[in-house]
């Protein structure tokens, strides 16, 4: 188990690996940034829920939605509205989908589209 100075440690060793923006990886793959951001969050999700066995320490995504991020985006995915992809929040927070779970990683899973009764949240197995 990770004490908290491990924690800090990992998280800090992460900021000082992001921090550079203008390191030469950053330009030649400009997501990268972005998924070790995600993939970040799910360690220490896990590794928090692992700390605090007592609370519910989860994370959410709620895919691809329309919000600031997606500002200047040029694609040909469409995004789905935001009350679509914030379902999934409600469902782990007030459902049942997240009920007794912890160090877990839910995602909403819905096509664009998909009618807001019809929304389709789950827990994603890679991050288990």
């Amino acid at each position: 188990m990770l004490d908290d100075i491990s924690l800090a440690k990992l998280f800090n060793r992460l900021v000082d690996e992001l921090g550079d923006l203008a390191h030469p990886y950053h330009t030649c793959i400009p997501t990268i940034g972005y998924g070790v951001s995600k993939a970040a969050v799910n360690c220490y999700t896990q590794a928090l829920a692992q700390r605090y066995p007592t609370l519910r320490v989860n994370a959410c995504s709620p895919g691809f939605t329309n919000t600031d991020m997606c500002l200047n985006y040029s694609g040909s995915r469409i995004p789905k509205a935001v009350p679509l992809g914030a379902s999934v929040f409600c469902k782990v927070l007030f459902g049942d989908l997240g009920a007794g779970k912890t160090g877990t990683f839910f995602k909403e899973a819905s096509k664009t589209g998909t009618p807001l009764p019809d929304a389709v949240s789950l827990v994603d197995p890679w991050v288990q």
